[in-house]
């Protein structure tokens, strides 16, 4: 992926995000999520390639240890949007 493409689609991923709605107030935060319901934007929120070794590391260590550290998310609009933590949520796939 070229870095002009990669910084155009994070450009129109911005626009995107900048029109939903804002909830008027701030809602309760939940301790969790089910994965299904967390947005990925890649082309927005990882700037560095999908690394498949560290992927596969950290899915040994899941089966290992259990839990990882928890993935950091941005409530928008109606969606929430993974920001840090796509290697992580790759291992739980």
């Amino acid at each position: 992926m070229s870095t002009t493409f990669h910084r155009t689609k994070a450009a129109e991923a911005i626009v995107e995000l900048r029109a939903l709605p804002r909830p008027s107030e701030v809602p309760q935060r939940p301790k969790s999520l089910p994965a299904d319901s967390i947005t990925i934007l890649e082309e927005l929120f990882q700037p560095r390639e999908v690394d498949e070794h560290n992927i596969s590391l950290l899915t040994r260590a899941v089966r290992t240890h259990g839990a990882l550290t928890p993935v950091v998310v941005w409530a928008a609009g109606d969606k929430v949007y993974l920001l840090d933590g796509h290697h992580r949520m790759a291992a739980y796939e």
